[in-house]
């Protein structure tokens, strides 16, 4: 038997797996039966200027991971589509990632007329059998099982033959619109926050650039230095200068040494640091007694630690409940006591301070720079007070932030709950009163 037999076998074994909890009024189909057509797009030729920049919409399968398609980065012109394999596809269509990680079985649905690559197969929903928006949701649940199926030597992929045996689960149509109408109305909800905390991204990174140049006070005067243009009053000191000692963490091998969080010491690592905050479920624990033996690289509350390899600069301020933790290969800075802590590692993780360990960065495969870098960081140094409003105005940003990240994530834990409980028919609509948008109508 070919290979590509032995696959069409096994996808229809998967297809006729039984979902135990399908309600009796459900049926189960293939893609085949309750869509119009299904086809490939295609790319016009990129030496080809005459071909791109037009008026054409072109989703490239990166795109599919943003579920609703309202707009695309690229553009194709009319000759472009005339002279290559790149079709229209209508609105209301289903886009099927078929090849290219980690886009291979993702789906999104077009809100817009566009063009499509040639990794991505269009399929057309029969309206008078499936909503769209139901099919949509249907098959980011089933994404596992259709990921599940791609082949290939080199590139897996999933062809189209595949997709079009591949069965789901129909309820009818009534109660399609309603789970669509409750899954898509969180996707929304979702999709606004990630617009707030894009928004209020934005905001961060700008009032960083500035506060860091004008200052956050009013001053009339300003002066040039080795960060560029600051306010005539502030000082330019090394981060030594600031410091009453900068060092490097544990730097021999330690997994030998972890134990369970109840019996030993926090140990933080590179990959647990991120802006101004340690992630704390992710730590390592290791022994007493390693830790006594590496005693020099003990933390304090307050002390500043900083990521040398992988994301160089990234810093944070070592919080009360990590007092005595140790940390392996971090930069760690301890500000003197008339430095604002907090100040510091704002200013390492800004622009103008990456911009500056960039420039030393040295080793290899993976980046990485020392002590001697940080130590000859330029800082420039406001009143007391100044550091303290810069401190307050940041932390107010990163607490809204994090809130809107906190709801983000709540509806994603929210919306795969739902999706297990409505697309299994665990749980059904049918006796729910559930008011269908327009979106979610107008498609089937």
């Amino acid at each position: 038997m070919s290979e590509e037999a032995k696959l069409d076998e096994s996808a229809q074994e998967m297809s006729s797996e039984e979902n135990p909890e399908r309600p009796d009024d459900w049926g189960r189909r293939p893609l085949s039966e309750i869509s119009l057509w299904t086809d490939a797009g295609g790319t016009p030729r990129t030496s080809n200027d005459e071909y791109w920049d037009g008026d054409i919409p072109w989703v490239q399968t990166g795109e599919l991971t943003k579920r609703h398609i309202r707009s695309t980065e690229k553009h194709i012109t009319e000759l472009g589509l005339e002279e290559s394999t790149a079709k229209r596809f209508p609105p209301g269509t289903l886009l099927i990632g078929m090849y290219g990680e980690p886009t291979v079985g993702e789906s999104a649905l077009l809100e817009i007329e566009a063009t499509t690559n040639q990794a991505c197969c269009g399929v057309s929903p029969n309206t008078d059998i499936i909503n769209a928006e139901f099919l949509h949701q249907m098959m980011q649940y089933e994404k596992p099982r259709l990921y599940s199926l791609r082949a290939g030597s080199g590139q897996q992929n999933i062809r189209q033959g595949i997709i079009r045996k591949f069965e789901i689960d129909i309820p009818p149509l009534s109660e399609q619109r309603k789970i669509a109408t409750a899954l898509y109305t969180v996707d929304r909800a979702t999709e606004k926050t990630e617009e707030i905390i894009g928004r209020v991204s934005r905001i961060k990174k700008g009032f960083k650039q500035d506060v860091f140049s004008k200052g956050y006070f009013d001053h009339q005067s300003h002066q040039e230095s080795q960060v560029g243009k600051i306010p005539e009053s502030w000082k330019i000191e090394s981060a030594a200068d600031l410091c009453d000692g900068i060092t490097v963490g544990v730097v021999t091998g330690a997994t030998d040494s972890y134990v369970s969080p109840s019996e030993g010491v926090p140990f933080i690592r590179s990959q647990d640091i991120h802006e101004n905050h340690i992630e704390q479920d992710s730590l390592k624990y290791i022994s007493e007694e390693f830790h006594e033996q590496q005693n020099s690289s003990e933390l304090r509350e307050g002390d500043v630690i900083t990521v040398r390899t992988g994301e160089p600069g990234t810093s944070c301020v070592v919080p009360a409940e990590l007092d005595g933790a140790n940390c392996f290969s971090l930069i760690i800075s301890r500000p003197k006591e008339e430095v604002n802590e907090r100040f510091y590692s704002y200013y390492i993780n800004s622009e103008k301070a990456l911009d500056f360990i960039d420039s030393w960065k040295a080793g290899g495969v993976q980046d990485n720079f020392n002590v001697g870098v940080m130590e000859r960081l330029p800082v420039p140094v406001p009143t007391p007070e100044e550091q303290q409003a810069i401190v307050d105005s940041l932390d107010d940003i990163n607490h809204h932030l994090e809130s809107e990240r906190e709801y983000r994530n709540h509806l994603q834990r929210l919306k795969r709950g739902l999706m297990q409980d409505l697309l299994s028919g665990k749980v059904q609509t049918t006796d729910t009163n559930i008011e269908v948008p327009e979106e979610v109508a107008q498609h089937g």
